[in-house]
């Protein structure tokens, strides 16, 4: 039985100071995140217009996103804390520039020192994908998270290398498309 999941990346946050914001709240979607996510709700509405359910983060900006694609498909919204921002620890807050420059995540090799390591990350994203696949089997679900979280799950379940994630083209509110033969991973693509 083929089960298909989609993943959606949250729209564009409004984050004027250029903030490393991650699981700090009080930063919504900007008005063209909202944009975004209401022309990819339409091209979900037109290519997957049967959602079994969708399952969003926490965080204000995904719970944001979940409601408009929601308005759209008529479908119901489950929070899971599983699916929540990847912890940048001891970055959080601080500007953008400093985190690039500094941090060592986009070093060769990449450093996460005090950060959550992908694999954490992969294995939560996994277990609430895992989850949503017994409860639509058979069926086509989205999940609606962050970046790292979700990058690190696909970059796990396609048997990639974390120090990858960089590579993976993810920007604000596009669409992953997963699949599964029964439980059994097949495929994972970027789909719009």
């Amino acid at each position: 039985m083929k089960t298909v999941i989609y993943m959606m990346r949250h729209g564009a946050v409004d984050n004027p100071g250029r903030i490393e914001y991650g699981r700090l709240p009080g930063f919504p979607l900007s008005e063209a995140g909202q944009h975004q996510a209401q022309a990819m709700a339409q091209t979900l509405k037109r290519e997957a217009p049967e959602i079994c359910q969708i399952v969003a983060s926490p965080m204000e900006r995904t719970r944001q996103t979940a409601d408009i694609v929601s308005a759209a498909l008529g479908a119901s919204i489950r929070i899971d804390d599983r699916l929540d921002e990847w912890d940048q620890g001891p970055w959080e807050g601080r500007t953008t520039d400093e985190f690039s420059a500094k941090s060592g995540y986009y070093a060769k090799p990449m450093v996460t020192t005090g950060m959550e390591p992908h694999a954490h990350a992969a294995e939560r994203v996994i277990a609430a994908v895992r989850d949503l696949g017994i409860a639509c089997a058979g069926k086509v679900s989205l999940i609606i998270s962050h970046r790292e979280s979700m990058a690190s799950a696909i970059l796990k379940l396609t048997g990639k290398d974390f120090g990858t994630i960089h590579d993976l083209d993810m920007p604000v509110a596009s669409v992953w498309r997963l699949e599964f033969e029964d439980e059994k991973f097949i495929s994972a693509e970027r789909a719009w």
